[in-house]
């Protein structure tokens, strides 16, 4: 994970944990909805995938 102002950039191969993933969007403030993405800036745990919206794109 590359973090560089207000941009992080997760690449494959990234030595991060799934709950430390969990954890840094919680840090940012991101919403955990249970079911599915519905908004920029939240993110959702299904089993183990994690899906999320950043803010800075249009789609999730």
């Amino acid at each position: 994970m590359i973090s560089k102002k207000n941009t992080t950039k997760l690449e494959a191969g990234t030595d991060i944990t799934y709950d430390e993933l969990i954890e840094y969007f919680n840090s940012l403030n991101y919403n955990n909805n249970e079911k599915a993405v519905v908004d920029p800036g939240s993110f959702a745990v299904r089993g183990s995938i994690i899906d999320f919206w950043s803010y800075s794109e249009e789609h999730p």
